[in-house]
């Protein structure tokens, strides 16, 4: 998350500020301002992307939180199918791979399917049993971060 200032604003944004410091004739006056407001970036630039980072957490969570509760009230069986799906295609292709040999011409496709696969089931199992402790003790530790330095939280 450290460069998402940067990808924000397209580049390094303090060596930006430094760029257009460099190329305008400034008075001393000025200078001294634009020296303090690009002090006040890089001081700010970690505290601001903790916060990003945090509030992204919060999003995803909500995000989780909301289909689950669309699931209770919808009851549709669509989620639940499509899981078992990806899950059984997932843990199928695993046992195909480690037990037949693949034909020469599709091993790299089988493997991009794993991959896909893979991903499909982390994501359901994160909807159906929640987000991991990992995932939960860097949010706390976020929040801690951003209380402790006086940011708003």
């Amino acid at each position: 998350m450290g460069a998402f200032i940067g990808k924000l604003f397209g580049g390094d944004v303090v060596g930006g500020v430094s760029k257009i410091i460099g190329q305008f004739h400034m008075s001393p006056e000025e200078k001294v301002q634009a020296d303090q407001f690009k002090q006040f970036l890089i001081q700010h630039t970690d505290e601001f992307n903790q916060q990003m980072s945090l509030e992204f957490s919060r999003l995803a969570e909500s995000d989780r939180a909301s289909a689950r509760s669309m699931q209770v009230s919808i009851k549709s069986v669509l989620p639940p199918l499509l899981a078992l799906l990806v899950t059984t295609g997932f843990f199928g292709l695993i046992y195909i791979l480690a037990y037949h040999e693949a034909p020469s011409g599709s091993i790299q496709i089988l493997y991009a399917m794993v991959g896909v696969l893979g991903t499909a089931w982390v994501s359901i199992m994160a909807y159906y049993f929640g987000s991991s402790s990992g995932s939960t003790a860097k949010s706390e530790t976020l929040s801690n971060l951003i209380t402790n330095s006086g940011g708003k939280k």
